[in-house]
């Protein structure tokens, strides 16, 4: 796993999801849910699904890190014009 970040899981799901969409069932029997009839559609719409989430999952992490930097640096500046003071 690449650390907790989110991203192994769902990739880990586009990949199972890609592998599943080029087997071509006509039936597809998920352990959670009900039967799909049309998997081909569902398997590409689960990928978008999957595909969006990773896009905002990194999109969420890349602000939170860098909010931790703009907070270091406040932090920094806030403590370098107490020494000035």
């Amino acid at each position: 796993m690449a650390g907790f970040s989110g991203r192994a899981i769902i990739s880990d799901t586009i990949d199972s999801l890609e592998i599943l969409g080029v087997l071509g069932a006509r039936l597809h029997l998920p352990g959670h849910g009900p039967l799909s009839t049309e998997p081909a559609k569902d398997i590409e719409r689960a990928l978008v699904i999957s595909r969006q989430l990773l896009s905002d999952t990194r999109i969420l992490f890349e602000t939170l890190n860098a909010q931790d930097s703009i907070n270091k640096v406040i932090l920094s500046l806030r403590d370098l014009n107490r020494s000035f003071a």
